[in-house]
């Protein structure tokens, strides 16, 4: 039971620090199935009184809903650990996109001037036939 009033507490706070009109939160918390006392309890205990004063009267709240923010789901966050990269494998990539990229031009180059490619051969001494 303390354990789920330190709940309610811990996301009374939550809200309130997002920017959620208390009483709005702790309508949400009794609607979600928690028990009005405890979150009245919780409330107080985050407002620094002390757990022993009654509850505050709930004359005052309107029965129409008021237009504020959702309260938006809290997930349970759990420890992530930065993605491990490896440099080398990065490096070894990059080198052999470099290399196919001149090795395509040089195919394109030796299509569009095959005659001048074989006359720079033969005269290098290399026969092509």
């Amino acid at each position: 039971m303390m354990a789920e009033k330190q709940e309610i507490t811990a996301g009374l706070k939550q809200a309130v620090e997002k920017g959620y009109n208390i009483e709005t939160v702790k309508r949400s918390f009794i609607n979600a199935g928690y028990s009005k006392e405890d979150v009245e309890d919780s409330s107080r205990v985050l407002l620094g009184y002390a757990s022993t004063l009654p509850p505050l009267p709930t004359a005052h709240l309107p029965t129409t809903p008021i237009m504020q923010k959702p309260l938006p789901p809290m997930p349970l966050r759990q420890p992530t650990m930065p993605p491990k990269q490896n440099h080398r494998m990065t490096a070894f990539v990059i080198i052999l996109i470099v290399v196919l990229v001149l090795l395509l031009g040089v195919l394109i180059a030796s299509i569009f001037w095959k005659e001048k490619v074989i006359e720079v051969l033969s005269s290098m001494g290399i026969n092509l036939s």
